[in-house]
């Protein structure tokens, strides 16, 4: 399995989302209801060039799920640019992923008017078991309505999770067991929603617009980053050192030397990343 594969691509053609899993690549248009969509009154803006969720039982649903492929060994990022309406609802969803039942395991990323002077409130929020883990997003005074921002999430094969808004990194999380449970069930999670929660009316339903949709089964993970959360740290050096007293040879992420096997020059060569960055 390539390890960077896109899989799912919402790259707005004229009128139409392009869905590409692998080499194949299925253009499913709005109007319509073909193949892996389901579209439920999003309509196409050429003035936004996005598709435009009108907040009123609007929303999208993805019916051949592009986290087949995901799991705790993988990790998932997903990107989108998105502009929030100051009316969307509190709760309304950009994605949301789930089984159909409230209190269950679910993993979303919500796009609402938030609380208060926080309009477009954005959270990413993984759920196993009914006990959440919430990896919140708020910025004081900082109105995210009315304007494009891009956002995304990068949840790390370790647990963690990192939230981007412009490329700029707003949060992170250290390891968290919820949400590597989650992305182990993630593949079995029949929901696929853009612009609806599993919670239904209580939620509401996003009122804004939305392109350049892309989820990937993979993260990019810095050099050195023996453990996979995200982060380069003194662990990664006791992690490394694990691996050679249990003669561990090969390894995607240990390798820091670049020379194709783990020997005791990379721990030499991750301590100098260390150093380098103090």
């Amino acid at each position: 399995m390539d390890m960077k594969k896109f899989l799912f691509v919402l790259a707005f053609a004229a009128f139409g989302f392009c869905y590409m899993s692998g080499t194949e690549t299925v253009y499913t248009y709005l109007q319509d209801t073909l193949n892996d969509m389901e579209v439920h009154g999003v309509v196409w803006s050429p003035e936004q060039n996005a598709a435009y969720f009108n907040g009123d039982h609007s929303y999208v649903a993805i019916t051949n799920s592009p986290f087949a492929e995901v799991s705790g060994e993988t990790g998932f990022t997903i990107s989108m640019d998105v502009n929030i309406s100051p009316n969307s609802s509190k709760w309304g969803r950009l994605i949301d992923v789930n089984f159909g039942t409230q209190n269950d395991s679910y993993f979303f990323i919500n796009g609402g008017k938030g609380d208060g002077s926080l309009l477009g409130t954005l959270r990413t929020v993984f759920a196993y078991g009914g006990k959440p883990y919430e990896h919140l997003v708020y910025v004081t005074n900082t109105d995210y309505s009315n304007r494009w921002i891009n956002i995304r999430a990068e949840a790390f094969l370790a647990g963690s999770v990192k939230f981007y808004i412009d490329g700029e990194l707003v949060s992170t999380s250290g390891h968290d067991t919820q949400v590597v449970n989650v992305l182990n069930i993630l593949k079995d999670m029949p929901n696929v929603w853009l612009g609806k929660s599993a919670f239904g009316e209580i939620d509401g339903y996003f009122q804004g617009y939305i392109k350049n949709l892309v989820i990937t089964n993979s993260v990019v993970t810095p050099p050195g980053d023996v453990n996979g959360d995200g982060e380069v740290l003194i662990d990664d050096v006791s992690d490394l050192i694990d691996l050679l007293l249990r003669y561990v040879t090969e390894h995607p992420r240990a390798d820091v030397d670049g020379d194709g096997s783990i020997t005791i020059s990379d721990v030499t060569a991750l301590v100098d990343l260390l150093l380098a960055s103090a």
